[in-house]
């Protein structure tokens, strides 16, 4: 139950995603709701939870992107995975804003890293075309900054997404 509630507020801001986000773009550059989403839940969720919602929300990504199918999913469990190595380091400042922003910095630089080098390998395979890393990077630092301005934001909807997780599923989530 606890995974179906986790699946259904994933679902929920993925339309978010795909329907509002481009109401609040800037220069072609929107929020990446989802990325968010996988940072607080790898930052306050248990390692199976994350890895549950790295392989849904990549599995959406994949569906509504326009790279080929896999390219969002490896790269949300790649990262999902650098970012609970990385938490050892913090762990006893889960509760630090500041942290979290540092670590959302550094997923969104990631992530564009990742996205890049998987569909370059997915391009040399024959799978699909690769996209610009230099487009991305002119890019990145205005997603960071609206990544940023939607992290409290999707913080609260996950604080909301894991009480129903408590309240029906009778586990500890956070």
């Amino acid at each position: 139950m606890k995974y179906l509630i986790l699946g259904i507020g994933i679902f929920i801001l993925t339309v978010v995603q795909t329907a509002l986000a481009q109401n609040f773009s800037i220069n072609q550059v929107f929020p990446n709701f989802m990325l968010m989403l996988l940072v607080i839940v790898s930052i306050y969720a248990s390692f199976h939870e994350a890895l549950a919602a790295a392989l849904l929300a990549g599995m959406l990504a994949d569906f509504v992107s326009a790279l080929p199918d896999g390219v969002m999913t490896i790269s949300f469990l790649i990262l999902v995975m650098a970012i609970r190595l990385a938490g050892r380091l913090f762990s006893e400042k889960k509760e630090n804003f500041l942290a979290q922003a540092g670590v959302m910095l550094a997923a969104v630089v990631a992530y564009y890293f990742l996205a890049f080098f998987v569909s370059e390998i997915f391009a040399r395979l024959g799978l699909g075309a690769s996209f610009s890393l230099v487009d991305s990077l002119k890019k990145i630092w205005l997603e960071a900054i609206l990544d940023l301005i939607v992290l409290y934001p999707v913080y609260l909807y996950y604080l909301l997404v894991s009480k129903l997780m408590l309240r029906y599923a009778g586990e500890k989530s956070i």
